[in-house]
């Protein structure tokens, strides 16, 4: 049985559930079905940094396509990342990288890995390597 706020409730949420059915990118952003993994490892010492800040971005002349950041959380350095879908026809992404940045007590360093274009949907494999300052061992984690 329902009661008077469920009832009034029912046409508000199965409204909000058929558009994101009909219009998917008003939701959420879409993907490719293409992802980049991999690992982020201290140039100097080559272990797995934690707290490192990893996107993926796509550039032609028409527009720059970011990724949500992925944070690596533990002591391997993992990270994953979905492609996002270009937001219009005129971006081609034939400029693609993964960007690393990881902030320490003296400054922040980023590192990149290059994409290249026409990518297949798959997943990517990109290691990446940051060279800290010296007598830094590890990130901070992100503001």
């Amino acid at each position: 049985m329902m009661n008077s706020h469920t009832a009034r409730a029912w046409p508000v949420h199965s409204s909000l559930f058929l558009i994101a059915l009909i219009f998917p990118g008003a939701s959420c952003a879409q993907t490719t079905g293409t992802g980049v993994e991999g690992h982020v490892y201290s140039r100097r010492t080559l272990r797995p940094l934690k707290n490192v800040s990893v996107q993926f971005v796509g550039k032609s002349s028409g527009c720059t396509v970011m990724s949500t950041t992925f944070v690596t959380e533990n002591n391997t350095g993992y990270y994953i990342l979905d492609v996002p879908a270009p937001n219009n026809d005129l971006c081609d992404n034939r400029d693609n990288s993964v960007v690393a940045l990881c902030r320490t007590r003296k400054k922040s360093v980023s590192t990149s890995a290059p994409l290249y274009a026409d990518m297949q949907v798959q997943v990517y494999r990109r290691d990446l390597y940051i060279d800290l300052p010296r007598g830094e061992e590890k990130c901070l984690p992100p503001e």
